[in-house]
């Protein structure tokens, strides 16, 4: 379960980073949604979806992807 977390959280953050940078750096008058997603109709729609993305991945990463600490098992120095 944790390694699907772990790939669900690369592929957030990967497709978040992608439509901050386009979203940043698209001309205006030239753009085009990404991979051609309707819903996104402008570059700082583009750019917040992004965000939206990073912050999710990292939130679910850091949620459900990261090892609890070790603790001390019983039996054991």
């Amino acid at each position: 379960m944790r390694n699907l977390v772990r790939f669900v959280c690369v592929v957030l953050i990967a497709v978040g980073t992608g439509f901050v940078v386009y979203g940043a750096s698209v001309d205006l008058e030239h753009y085009r949604a990404p991979a051609g997603i309707r819903e996104i109709g402008s570059a700082s729609e583009c750019a917040a979806w992004g965000t939206g993305m990073l912050v999710g991945g990292v939130l679910l990463l850091l949620m459900f992807g990261m090892r609890a600490p070790n603790f001390d098992k019983p039996g054991k120095p």
